[in-house]
């Protein structure tokens, strides 16, 4: 939720009575180019540090930051959506499939419900 100016609108924010699965969901079925910045990310640090496990911030924030370098712009991405990008990762990706440490979330009961 963003003004004319692109900033994001706090009130509007405040406002929204949404759960976060549901903006989650929202914003990724809007976004789906996110999600696979996000797997290719996670796999290209994979491979660059030879390692079997990550935080899900580490590719997060190498994805913000490509984005922001091909785009001039830096992304509108709300932080709490990163366990969802996680867990959805893990679950549609047998290489991916440990690859984040993760703990019991309500981003877990979410996934489960949707599956």
């Amino acid at each position: 939720m963003s003004n004319d100016d692109g900033q994001l609108d706090m009130l509007a924010l405040l406002r929204d009575r949404r759960s976060l699965a549901e903006r989650w969901a929202e914003f990724d079925a809007a976004h789906p180019e996110i999600y696979l910045l996000l797997r290719d990310k996670t796999r290209e640090l994979l491979r660059a540090t030879g390692g079997r496990r990550l935080g899900i911030a580490l590719p997060w924030e190498a994805m913000r930051w490509t984005i922001t370098i091909q785009t001039g712009e830096s992304p509108k991405l709300n932080n709490d959506y990163k366990a969802r990008y996680a867990r959805k990762l893990m679950a549609e990706n047998a290489d991916l499939a440990d690859v984040f440490v993760t703990r019991h979330a309500e981003a877990d009961d979410d996934l489960k419900e949707v599956a």
